[in-house]
C-alpha cells in the first residue's frame, strides 16, 4: 500500500487500481521473502530496489513516450 502515492502521481487511484496494487505486491513480498529466506536481507533489500527502478525509472520512462 506503500506504493499507491506513488501510482497516484500518474493514474486516478480506483478500487480496480488497489486490488491490482494489493495482487502485485503480494506476489512481489512472496518473492523478496523467498529472497529473503535462501539468500539473507542484503539480496533482498537490492531486489526490492531493483524491481523499484524498473517499475519507477524506466516504467515512468515508457508512459511519457
Amino acid at each position: 500500500m506503500g506504493h499507491l502515492p506513488n501510482a497516484a502521481l500518474v493514474m486516478q487511484i480506483t478500487p480496480t487500481v488497489v486490488v491490482l496494487a494489493l495482487m502485485l505486491n503480494g506476489i512481489a513480498a512472496v518473492s523478496f521473502g523467498y529472497l529473503y529466506w535462501k539468500r539473507g536481507l542484503e539480496s533482498a533489500m537490492i531486489a526490492h530496489f531493483c524491481a523499484d527502478f524498473v517499475i519507477y525509472v524506466i516504467g515512468v520512462t515508457f508512459l511519457r513516450g
